[in-house]
């Protein structure tokens, strides 16, 4: 039966199944990269300290109760737990689908290895189906993780298995669907960061878009299980907090959900088999990257040239007939645009120039969709937090201003991530390094680009801070305290983005490195701080100092504070105690001194790596 097992499933992944090789052979090449281990190591380091901090928030082991109410609270912190630990693993493997397959057909058309790879008898389909089960492997292996948690937590009672069934599946398919979308704008686009944002932008845009539509009574809750991941797990987490909330047979209409969004993933699924063909064979006719129409000739002043015509040999030679006076010079006719083959003049540092033009024109309409959709989501959430409490609550602005930094700091990663590391895979690093251009002049010029393209959140985060204040909701002192706190943060993770670009070759692996340091300094650290605090029964100190040099804590202190009523002095609620506006400046004014000090220095070392890590 085993034999028998193994040869159908040979013949499923053999060069006539609808998978054919290329399955066998992304899971052979994903097995040995380093940075898939080190997922799995961050993953459950994240979610070990995730479920010891839920662990001694709801049992409280310290405090001197009967065991009959520490028993009784077992139930209470395994329902929280789990429930954690779902909603934790939801958003994670879904950030984790759309960074790991950021790359999975753009690399290929980096590495020039697409079109070789559409010479065989593989079909696009195959392809697709190939890396996106591929990537999903990986994504299984994460979930799969947290199930013995999941199981062991749901002894102590309060949470039905249907729960965690349903919350593993709504998450699997809601991966596969992210990872599917972001392989389609793979096909469609080269840039990492722009792969990332279009694919979030989309993903979010589906999920939140009708939870907004369903916040504002516009939709009939139920139908939003069709179409909205974040509604179905939300439905089943009330249902868990408060059976019979969504009506009868709520707990199994996650199925709906389930069905719809894998009917979503085959459409995609077939139109990336299409799209992945016409790349290729775009690649290989050398037509890849889009190139301008020839601009048609300028007339000249004289007229259309005419042909030489050579003299007869039987034609007497003719009389030369004397010079007229030359014609007065005319106006130099209007200078064309350069064609195909032309030189195109290149003002200030041509690394800049090169990299913010790497979006070519079929990218456009995609950016505009993309772009249009984030308003559309950004609006949505403006109304229903108006809906809600009210924009000028602290809770509203606390979380618009915190939105708006972690959107600039995942930017700035990924931006700053993406800078050399894909010069290295096309093979155009070592002819950078063989220009005139020194090494400083590069690192300032990538700095540059990094910063120019992440300026739409900055502006996004600007706007929010003038016209609330402006309104007179908020303080105006949040503009100088937003400024600080946006300014440590982009020089921060934009020296640790080039450090790690240099320093590695993939892009995949520099965008997770760079990303798991600001994990590690500002979510784990203090989770660790914190359990030992509990464990061995001190006062906090530490953990509250180091707290209060986290950006995210920062700026909901900050914005908290800068919510007052009319021109009253802001106070803001530091861990340490109660601070002045004078004393906050001081301290965010030395964290941002600091912050910028250690992106400085990764940026310096990320020049000295530039002519020692070259391949």
């Amino acid at each position: 039966m085993a034999a028998g097992l193994a040869r159908s499933f040979r013949g499923f992944v053999g060069a006539g199944g609808i998978l054919g090789p290329s399955l066998a052979k992304e899971l052979r090449s994903t097995s040995r990269r380093a940075r898939h281990y080190v997922l799995r190591f961050v993953y459950v380091s994240l979610l070990a300290l995730f479920v010891a901090a839920a662990w001694l928030k709801w049992t409280d082991p310290g405090a001197s109760v009967s065991p009959l109410y520490a028993a009784s609270r077992m139930s209470e912190a395994g329902k929280q737990i789990i429930v954690g630990v779902v909603w934790f693993q939801f958003f994670a493997a879904q950030l984790a689908a759309i960074v790991l397959m950021s790359t999975s057909v753009s690399g290929e058309v980096s590495r020039r290895t697409l079109g070789v790879l559409m010479t065989t008898p593989l079909t696009g389909l195959q392809i697709v189906m190939g890396k996106l089960l591929g990537g999903t492997c990986q994504l299984l292996g994460l979930l799969a993780i947290s199930f013995p948690v999941l199981a062991v937590v749901r002894v102590f009672g309060g949470v039905p298995w249907g729960f965690v069934v349903a919350g593993l599946c709504i998450t699997l398919v809601a991966c596969i669907f992210a990872a599917a979308v972001t392989m389609f704008f793979s096909i469609l686009m080269r840039g990492t960061f722009l792969i990332v944002a279009v694919s979030a932008a989309t993903v979010l845009g589906i999920s939140l878009g009708m939870s907004f539509l369903m916040i504002l009574n516009l939709f009939l809750p139920q139908m939003t299980f069709l179409s909205s991941p974040i509604v179905a797990l939300g439905a089943c987490t009330a249902e868990v907090f408060r059976p019979g909330s969504w009506g009868a047979g709520a707990s199994w209409q996650w199925l709906a959900n389930c069905a719809v969004m894998l009917a979503l993933t085959a459409v995609v699924v077939w139109i990336c088999s299409k799209q992945v063909r016409r790349v290729a064979l775009r690649q290989i006719t050398g037509d890849l990257l889009w190139t301008a129409p020839a601009w048609p000739d300028l007339p000249s002043a004289a007229g259309p040239a005419k042909p030489p015509q050579l003299p007869s040999a039987a034609a007497p030679p003719r009389p030369v007939p004397p010079k007229p006076p030359p014609p007065p010079k005319p106006a130099p006719p209007l200078r064309a645009p350069p064609g195909p083959g032309q030189i195109c003049p290149v003002a200030g540092s041509p690394i800049v120039w090169k990299d913010l033009s790497r979006r070519r024109l079929r990218d456009q309409p995609v950016l505009i969709v993309a772009w249009a959709l984030a308003g559309y989501v950004l609006l949505m959430m403006y109304v229903a937090a108006g809906e809600a409490d009210g924009l000028g609550s602290k809770g509203a602005q606390r979380f618009f201003a915190v939105a708006y930094l972690l959107g600039l700091m995942v930017a700035t990663a990924v931006l700053a991530a993406g800078t050399i590391a894909p010069e290295k895979q096309s093979g155009t690093w070592p002819l950078l390094l063989t220009t005139a251009l020194s090494d400083w002049e590069i690192l300032w010029a990538k700095v540059r680009c990094v910063w120019w393209k992440a300026w739409p959140i900055w502006a996004a985060l600007s706007g929010h801070a003038l016209v609330f204040s402006l309104f007179h909701i908020l303080h105006p002192i949040v503009v100088v305290h937003m400024a600080m706190l946006a300014a440590s943060v982009m020089v921060l993770l934009t020296g640790i983005g080039l450090y790690f670009s240099a320093r590695l070759r993939r892009t995949t692996s520099a965008v997770l490195a760079t990303m798991a340091v600001p994990i590690v300094l500002w979510l784990a650290v203090p989770a660790m701080l914190a359990l030992t605090d509990t464990v061995a029964e001190l006062d906090g100190h530490l953990n509250r100092s180091y707290s209060s040099l986290n950006p995210l804590v920062q700026t909901s202190v900050v914005v908290g504070g800068a919510v007052v009523k009319g021109i009253a002095r802001p106070v803001y609620d530091w861990p340490e105690g109660r601070m002045g506006m004078g004393a906050t400046t001081w301290l965010l004014l030395k964290s941002t001194l600091a912050f910028v000090g250690i992106g400085v220095l990764a940026a310096w070392h990320a020049k000295r790596l530039f002519r020692r890590t070259v391949f």
